[in-house]
């Protein structure tokens, strides 16, 4: 081996070259380029860290493959270093992704003549026990003739001699290369531009090709072919883009056979391209965007129609009407309780005194009172006139009469007794309520508890409800505070902060 033959064969170029391997183009000696493409092979050399097992495996995968969609080995020979070298036949015309680059769409039968060979090839790959490890645009090339082969077998791999139909379709190595080549069959499919007509029928074998879960099917390969020829018949795959002729037969003719009007020039862009005046390439590349946005989007629309279909339509009439009457419900409580916040009730008050005054005091006895039976009948006002001791009236007054009520209760320890000095509902009503059951308990009640209303002034007034402070006792830095709040049976305690 020297710069100019490789085994006898004599380079030409370089075709690439990878952290493994170089791929160089050779032609046979004593052939001159009048033999044009029957003398030119194609030399694989390995790099020297390269396994010797790894470089048998791929021999191997290379020379039980056979067909006419799997690129074949040719013959093999040995480098200066006594490593092996694979010589295999050039056939290539180009790779799928050269074929879309340069095609800015293709025809349904071209889209089954590039499929169809490459479903049966895998099929029968995996049959002798063959996983070829890369699937993709780059790894599919095509002869002169436009036909499709696999030319990849740098990371085959042979699993067993002739697999069950079970580990056909469970082993990893095999549905890897399903799903593989699923994606690049969706990406061919992409690129066709179909009837109206057609177009339904491509996205449904889009969407079968996207389910994962057929790839594990024992029929994915016929039915992949059976969806596939279902769309039309194969035609020629046209390997290189002729714009000129393409526009030609766009135009309608008239009876004489000349068109009815004149193509346009060379070098101009149809439709949107002329106008926004972009370069070729530039406009190949934003209509192949746009074209699989456009199939995404179908995919998606098909999908959610997949979905709904076994829902009959007045199921979805019935929960859309669920979901209006839901949204109305909210709505209306929504509106009820901006309202309610922006109102000054009795209880918005009362609280936001309670949030204003209180701050600074702890967590701790809070509570409202509630008058006794017999405390209650003097709250209560008088139907034949005025009421009893001014209590509806003057809240200071009904403060001295709640306050004694409470003592009352608390002296008594009577939870009931408490009904009338505090709602039942409110934070004095409960925290006087443990109050009595932990005496009850055996515990002492605090000298605190008690209020002098004596010693009582009004701070703060809003409404129906009216803040005391007491005169702070000795030994404490922060007096006690209650709140007065005035409702249907007249002024009740709220709450209250014991001093501290």
């Amino acid at each position: 081996m020297n710069e100019n033959t490789i085994a006898g064969y004599r380079t030409i170029r370089s075709m690439g070259e990878g952290p493994r391997s170089q791929t160089i183009l050779v032609r046979a000696e004593g052939r001159g380029a009048d033999d044009g493409v029957a003398g030119l092979r194609l030399i694989k050399c390995f790099e020297p860290e390269v396994a010797a097992e790894r470089i048998l495996n791929e021999i191997e995968c290379a020379t039980r493959a056979a067909g006419d969609h799997v690129q074949s080995i040719d013959d093999l020979a040995a480098a200066p270093d006594g490593r092996p070298v694979i010589i295999f036949d050039w056939q290539s015309a180009g790779t799928l992704r050269r074929l879309m680059r340069d095609r800015t769409s293709l025809r349904v039968g071209e889209t089954i003549t590039i499929l169809a060979p490459l479903i049966t090839a895998l099929n029968q790959l995996h049959s002798e026990g063959i996983a070829l490890g890369a699937v993709s645009v780059d790894t599919v090339h095509f002869n002169s003739e436009g036909s499709p082969f696999f030319a990849e077998w740098g990371h085959a791999s042979v699993t067993e001699i002739r697999p069950t139909p079970t580990a056909l379709h469970a082993e990893n190595a095999f549905r890897e290369d399903r799903l593989q080549f699923a994606l690049v069959a969706c990406g061919v499919l992409s690129a066709i531009t179909a009837e109206r007509e057609k177009e339904g029928q491509i996205t449904e074998l889009v969407a079968w090709l996207s389910d994962t879960e057929q790839v594990g099917s024992h029929e994915w390969e016929l039915q992949c072919e059976r969806r596939l020829f279902a769309l039309g018949a194969p035609e020629p795959v046209l390997l290189t883009a002729e714009p000129d002729d393409r526009a030609a037969q766009s135009f309608p003719g008239r009876l004489d056979g000349s068109p009815a009007e004149a193509p346009l020039g060379k070098g101009a862009s149809t439709e949107w391209g002329a106008v926004l005046a972009l370069p070729a390439g530039v406009q190949r590349a934003l209509e192949g965007f746009l074209r699989q946005g456009r199939n995404r989007l179908r995919i998606v629309v098909t999908a959610a129609r997949a979905w709904c279909a076994p829902v009959r339509k007045r199921t979805w009439f019935i929960a859309a009407l669920g979901i209006a009457a839901l949204a109305l419900a909210a709505a209306i409580i929504l509106v009820s309780e901006q309202n309610a916040s922006s109102e000054p009730t009795v209880g918005v008050a009362g609280e936001t005194l309670d949030d204003e005054a209180m701050s600074s005091g702890s967590a701790g006895v809070t509570g409202e009172a509630q008058l006794g039976d017999g405390s209650a009948a003097e709250l209560e006002t008088d139907d034949s006139g005025a009421s009893q001791s001014g209590l509806d009236e003057d809240p200071v007054i009904a403060l001295a009469a709640l306050l004694a009520a409470r003592d009352d209760c608390l002296r008594d320890l009577s939870i009931e007794c408490l009904a009338a000095v505090s709602r039942s509902d409110s934070p004095a009503f409960a925290a006087d309520s443990a109050a009595i059951e932990a005496v009850l308990a055996g515990a002492e009640l605090s000298t605190d508890s008690a209020f002098d209303a004596a010693t009582a002034t009004v701070t703060q007034r809003l409404g129906d409800s009216v803040l005391f402070q007491f005169e702070t006792p000795d030994g404490k830095s922060e007096p006690a505070s209650l709140l007065l709040v005035k409702g249907e049976a007249g002024w009740r305690v709220r709450s209250y902060v014991l001093p501290h």
